[in-house]
C-alpha cells in the first residue's frame, strides 16, 4: 500500500469513527430527552417520587431542565424537603447552563434575597440575560430595575420597552406598568387614555393594584376620552390579554 493509500485510509476510518460518535451523542441525548419528559410529566402530575427518581439523576448529569425542576422541587417542598438555599444552588447550575426560566428566577430571588444573599448587580445580570431570550416575567422585572435604578443606571426609556415587550407577551404586572409610565410621562410621551387602557388589561387579567389604578384614573378623563380608552382597552386585550402560564 503507497503512502498516500494509506493517509487516504485514515481519513476514511477518522470520517467513521466522527459519524459514529455523533450518532452514538444524538442517540444519548435523544435518551435523556426521553427520560427527562417522562419524569417532568411525573411531576406535572405530582408524582414526586417517581419525579425525583428520574429528575434528580439527569439534573447531576448535568441536563439544564432537570437542574431546574429539581430546583422548583425544592423551593417548593414536591417530595423532598423545603430549601430555598439548595433550590437556588440548582436553578444556579441551570441558569449557567443558559436555561431561561431559572436565570428569571434567579434574577429575582437574587433582587429579594430568597435562598441566597441579596445581591443587586447578579439580579441584574440574570434577570437580563433571560429578558433578552424573551422571558416576558425577567422581562418585566428587568424593566423595574431600569424604571428605579437599582443595580443599574435609571433608565425609563429602556425600562418603558421592557415593560412594553412583556406586556405584549400578556403579563399583567408588566401591563400596569407600562400604564404608570403612560400616565406618569416617564419614559413615553405622557398618554392618560394608554394609561387608562393598559390598566384595563391588566384589571381584566386579575391585578388588583391595576384596578385601583385605572379607576383613580377614570375621573380625569372626560367622556370622550374615556370611551376612547376603553375601546383601546378592549383591542389591546384581544392582542395582548393575560396568559395563566406566564410567570417564573
Amino acid at each position: 500500500m503507497t503512502r498516500k493509500e494509506t493517509a487516504a485510509g485514515g481519513r476514511v476510518a477518522a470520517s467513521c469513527a466522527g459519524w459514529a460518535l455523533a450518532m452514538m451523542l444524538a442517540l444519548n441525548a435523544r435518551a435523556a430527552l426521553a427520560q427527562y419528559e417522562i419524569g417532568a410529566r411525573a411531576l406535572e402530575r405530582g408524582e414526586y417520587a417517581e419525579a425525583w427518581l428520574i429528575l434528580h439523576p439527569l439534573a447531576r448529569a448535568g441536563d439544564a431542565r432537570a437542574q431546574h425542576d429539581v430546583g422548583l422541587m425544592h423551593a417548593f417542598g414536591l417530595g423532598v424537603p423545603e430549601s430555598l438555599a439548595e433550590a437556588s444552588r440548582w436553578l444556579g447550575r441551570a441558569a449557567e447552563r443558559g436555561n431561561v426560566q431559572s436565570q428569571a428566577r434567579l434574577g429575582w430571588m437574587y433582587y429579594r434575597g430568597i435562598g441566597v444573599e441579596r445581591d443587586v448587580a447578579r439580579a441584574v445580570h440574570w434577570s437580563r440575560l433571560a429578558a433578552e431570550q424573551g422571558h416576558p416575567w425577567a422581562q418585566s422585572n428587568f424593566g423595574f430595575l431600569l424604571d428605579t435604578g437599582e443595580g443599574v443606571p435609571r433608565d425609563r426609556v429602556a425600562a418603558a420597552h421592557w415593560y412594553r415587550r412583556s406586556a405584549e407577551q400578556g403579563l399583567p404586572e408588566a401591563q400596569r406598568n407600562l400604564g404608570a409610565m403612560y400616565e406618569r410621562g416617564h419614559g413615553v410621551v405622557r398618554d392618560r387614555v394608554l394609561a387608562y387602557a393598559w390598566f384595563g388589561v391588566a384589571a381584566a387579567g386579575g391585578d388588583g393594584h391595576a384596578v385601583r389604578m385605572r379607576d383613580a384614573l377614570e375621573p380625569r378623563l372626560d367622556p370622550l376620552e374615556l370611551e376612547r380608552a376603553r375601546a383601546l382597552a378592549r383591542s389591546l386585550y384581544e392582542r395582548h390579554g393575560s396568559d395563566p402560564s406566564l410567570g417564573g
